[in-house]
């Protein structure tokens, strides 16, 4: 089965005034769920934006949709779901379970 992935969006930091800009979004606090059937296991993470005042998009204009895909592009987010396929392979087939010594 696939794993499918939600995200989501925790936080906003940012800066009142940055220049000649108001409310200026900095960094992003988020979340990943990856589900695989039965196996389920989150991640959180952030992401700094760098900023360009020409394209720059008021915060009255932002919409959950426009952050997750800046989180989605963002280099942070695949290096999440990778450590999210490794968590739940292990779920499935474990492969660091303690042991108990064979010998008395």
């Amino acid at each position: 089965m696939a794993i499918t992935y939600s995200t989501s969006i925790k936080h906003l930091k940012g800066a009142p005034t940055l220049g000649v800009l108001s409310n200026v979004i900095m960094e992003v606090e988020f979340e990943i769920v990856a589900v695989d059937g039965e196996y389920t296991h989150n991640a959180l993470g952030h992401i700094l934006l760098e900023h360009d005042a020409e394209n720059f998009t008021t915060f009255e204009d932002i919409t959950e949709e426009t952050v997750i895909g800046w989180v989605e592009s963002h280099g942070a987010f695949s290096n999440l779901c990778t450590h999210l396929v490794s968590f739940i392979d292990n779920l499935k087939v474990p492969t660091n379970v303690g042991m108990e010594k064979p010998w008395a």
